[in-house]
């Protein structure tokens, strides 16, 4: 299907509206009922947002739903270019390990879980936890934006707009965001988004690369513990963070996209227009 900036629009629209509108009852729930169990229900329900508001989008749209489940299936469908997928996939462990190495030397945390529980962890990171987020913003907000304003403004642009949608979680007890400087999320927004428009570019723009390296991304970091969460204890892994995504991210939409096939000719990504 065609996406369209009145459909962009909607879908950021939904997307914040929903998130936000339960990470706030998520605050209440902890602050004023101090209850855990509630409030992580609501949580979750806001961090499944932007991927909810693909679907209202689409129907707002009145688009039939056979037609929607097609639509994300084929979102969710591996792009053939597996050694790209898999040199990403080391790029985005190398960061986060590099980050937690830092962190570690500076301010010795505790250890993340056992490793036997990696497998679980990252498919409730594909679920839940990251990487569903990413039909949205990169299969629908980033080539959209890429689309009008080119790779690079483009992917700032998306990278500035992910990160805003995160603001609520700043203020969540118990969200990872509540122990973390804001400029180096921020960072880290815009350079996750540089790095893996480079990695849609080289894997037919599928969205599911994305939210492969979003789950990845958001595993190895319950692993590799990357942040401290004493108040006021120092948090270098976090900076580590930003600054490795950032430089990645611009070294590697650095490299010209293949003029083969344009974004709007893969079977993977839908045409963008005004």
């Amino acid at each position: 299907m065609e996406i369209t900036g009145a459909f962009t629009a909607r879908y950021v629209a939904f997307a914040f509206s929903w998130s936000w509108a339960w990470w706030t009852l998520a605050i209440a729930a902890r602050n004023h009922l101090d209850d855990e169990v509630l409030a992580s229900l609501f949580g979750i329900l806001g961090d499944i947002g932007p991927f909810v508001a693909v679907i209202l989008a689409l129907l707002a749209q009145r688009v039939r739903a056979r037609r929607i489940a097609q639509l994300l299936r084929s979102a969710l469908r591996l792009p053939r270019q597996r050694i790209a997928l898999l040199g990403f996939s080391g790029l985005v462990v190398t960061i986060v390990a590099v980050a937690a190495y830092t962190q570690h030397r500076a301010d010795p945390v505790s250890r993340g879980p056992s490793p036997w529980l990696f497998v679980p962890y990252l498919l409730l990171m594909l679920i839940v936890g990251g990487g569903q987020e990413e039909v949205g913003w990169r299969g629908v907000l980033q080539p959209w934006l890429v689309s009008k304003f080119g790779r690079w403004q483009g992917s700032i642009t998306a990278g500035v707009v992910w990160f805003a949608w995160h603001l609520p979680l700043f203020w969540t007890p118990g969200s990872l965001q509540t122990h973390l400087p804001l400029l180096a999320f921020a960072g880290f927004a815009v350079g996750f988004s540089l790095l893996v428009w480079k990695a849609m570019e080289m894997t037919s723009y599928r969205p599911a690369t994305a939210i492969w390296l979003h789950a990845l991304n958001n595993c190895v970091g319950i692993f590799c513990v990357f942040y401290s969460t004493q108040p006021g204890s120092p948090q270098p892994g976090a900076w580590a963070l930003a600054a490795g995504y950032l430089v990645a991210g611009i070294i590697a939409l650095a490299i010209p996209a293949s003029p083969k096939l344009s974004p709007e000719k893969q079977s993977g990504r839908p045409e963008a227009s005004a």
